[in-house]
């Protein structure tokens, strides 16, 4: 082999080193800095490639399931009712914990916040939780007495976000209603009875009874009753009798009425009847024929 000819196969190899060398800056760099060139993340937990065209990676999806159960209602002051839910949510991700907060305000008919609740979220990849939420409303623009002895329809709008690594994961605005029904209805004193008590008074007993007619509802406290003639004096008065009427329940009772000797059955004309109750103190007042 002559000097020319390995002069030529140098110069060959050496080319093919080059060749070599840039399909390896094509393969590694180039490419990669030309297709992949965009890399974002999209709602529903996956990832987005974005080149000529979009590939995606399938995360699964991280909030797959929100449920709300409830509302249990209890007193918590004269102005505010405490609402209890449960919140329940599953994480269908394969791979990604839902870390963060859930915040609901509570809006009424004209627009002022008159409630709000915040929760902490921690569910792992293919988990199920169920967290408490309790939201304190504000009902003072109702009329204690009309929710009591008349049916109420309380109109909210609710909105609630949830959060995850900063990320919003659900957002809800929903209109809510709140059928409170009429906890005291049909309120209504029987035909009574005279019985002898001590030299100084007189027992008067009738039948009393009313239906829980709310679903949410429940009349907890005691009841007083003050006996009254035609012109409103204080002619008797009754023990306290404790309550317990459950919503869709009755109560039915004997009412005992302490009365002056002096005083006939025939002067009562009005009952004043006083439910003391975890919202606060009402009364009604009813005519009678003793």
């Amino acid at each position: 082999m002559n000097i020319e000819m390995i002069k030529e196969q140098e110069v060959r190899n050496i080319n093919i080193h080059i060749i070599t060398i840039i399909l390896v800056v094509l393969v590694v760099i180039i490419i990669p800095a030309l297709y992949f060139v965009s890399i974002q993340t999209v709602s529903g937990g996956s990832i987005t490639i974005s080149c000529n065209g979009t590939y995606q990676i399938d995360l699964g999806s991280s909030l797959y399931s929100l449920k709300v159960v409830g509302p249990k209602i209890r007193p918590h002051n004269s102005t505010h009712i405490k609402v209890g839910m449960e919140v329940l949510i599953d994480n269908f991700s394969e791979g990604t914990i839902i870390d963060g907060v859930g915040s609901v305000k509570v809006y009424d008919s004209k627009g002022r916040q008159v409630g709000s609740s915040k929760m902490n979220m921690n569910i792992p990849p293919k988990g199920h939780v169920e967290e408490p939420l309790t939201l304190y409303v504000d009902v003072s623009q109702y009329d204690i007495l009309n929710i009591f002895f008349n049916r109420t329809v309380l109109n909210y709008k609710l909105e609630a976000e949830f959060q995850s690594n900063g990320l919003v994961l659900s957002k809800i605005e929903k209109a809510v209603s709140i059928d409170l029904g009429t906890p005291i209805k049909d309120l209504r004193v029987g035909t009574s009875s005279k019985q002898s008590s001590n030299a100084t008074h007189i027992k008067l007993i009738m039948p009393l009874n009313f239906t829980n007619d709310s679903g949410l509802i429940e009349v907890r406290g005691y009841m007083e009753v003050i006996a009254l003639d035609g012109d409103e004096n204080v002619v008797g008065f009754s023990d306290f009798y404790p309550l317990d009427v459950m919503p869709k329940n009755s109560l039915v009772s004997q009412l005992v009425l302490h009365l002056n000797t002096n005083t006939s059955s025939n002067e009562i004309s009005k009952l004043c009847i006083i439910f003391h109750t975890g919202y606060g103190t009402v009364q009604k007042i009813i005519s009678i024929n003793a």
